[in-house]
């Protein structure tokens, strides 16, 4: 190379504006999503049905856009291949997870709300640590990787059990709280199990709306 020959400037790395329009998407269905679980709920049938589908039809599509930041970020990225295969699993049963506990929370369990809101942070995270060199570069991989997707595993698992044989409106608790409310109201509706669960008496309990739909379709 002789001295007037220079040698040709590198390109810089573009930025990755895709990844960051998806994650743009992903964040108006999050927020849209905590929105619609946080504000008021109830009125007619109709609106309980709309509320619920609402609720449905978020949580697909944010699940879906979750999908897609994990796979740019495997693909223009780099994350361990056991991972890689772990995510396959333990997404798709976040959003079982995620939809259990919005069922929960339609039940008066407001708590469950832990669910939904945390799980999305964790996989976006995980799906940006993957897919930027600066994160990838001070993180190490194996270690974030397993707590990152221990952690997802663990929220996704919890809430299944929990609606199933948990206390207050998932279990034998709910049954107690009951008892109290027949012979001291008061103090069953102020009860540990009341607040903390969302345990509701007999008489203000609410069969779900499916059946009250059907209750009232079939009422002469």
């Amino acid at each position: 190379m002789t001295a007037t020959e220079t040698t040709p400037p590198r390109s810089a790395p573009s930025a990755p504006i895709g990844t960051i329009l998806l994650l743009a998407v992903t964040g108006i269905f999050y927020f849209w999503l905590l929105a619609s679980l946080t504000g008021p709920q109830g009125g007619s049938g109709e609106e309980l049905i709309g509320q619920a589908f609402e609720s449905l039809f978020l949580t697909f599509f944010l699940w879906v856009s979750l999908a897609l930041l994990l796979f740019a970020g495997g693909l223009m990225g780099e994350m361990p291949r056991w991972a890689a295969i772990l995510a396959c699993v333990v997404h798709p049963l976040s959003g079982i997870g995620a939809l259990v506990a919005i069922d929960m929370m339609s039940r008066h369990a407001v708590w469950a709300l832990l669910f939904p809101a945390l799980l999305p942070l964790l996989v976006a995270f995980y799906a940006m640590w993957a897919r930027f060199p600066r994160l990838h570069a001070r993180l190490p991989a194996q270690i974030t990787s397993v707590v990152v997707w221990g952690a997802i595993l663990i929220l996704s698992s919890v809430p299944l059990p929990v609606a199933y044989w948990g206390p207050g409106t998932f279990g034998a608790g709910c049954a107690a709280t009951r008892g109290l409310a027949a012979r001291w109201p008061d103090s069953a509706r102020a009860s540990p199990a009341n607040a903390i669960w969302g345990c509701r008496s007999t008489a203000s309990a609410t069969p779900p709306i499916f059946v009250r739909r059907l209750a009232a379709s079939r009422a002469p």
